[in-house]
């Protein structure tokens, strides 16, 4: 599921909040939980840590997933965490 495209509103409706609260954690005014940050990790699939900036090496078969971590579009991290 790392490669589907999840829209604002999807991801807030899997995480039980609003959008206007997503749109606040991805933008880093608001920090995500670590219930969330669980939840999301579950949702792409992929170890928590790689949410942090950690390297993975991506599996032969994980399309969206390169080698050197995040996919590009999905390349955030909350601010307040770096």
């Amino acid at each position: 599921m790392w490669h589907a495209k999840v829209t604002q509103v999807e991801m807030a409706r899997r995480l039980q909040i609003t959008q206007g609260a997503i749109s606040r954690k991805l933008r880093g005014e608001r920090a995500f939980s670590s219930d969330e940050l669980l939840a999301v990790s579950k949702m792409f699939n992929v170890p928590i840590g790689v949410l942090f900036g950690e390297k993975e090496k991506a599996p032969a078969d994980t399309p969206g997933l390169s080698s050197g971590g995040l996919h590009p579009e999905l390349n955030w991290r909350p601010s307040h965490y770096e």
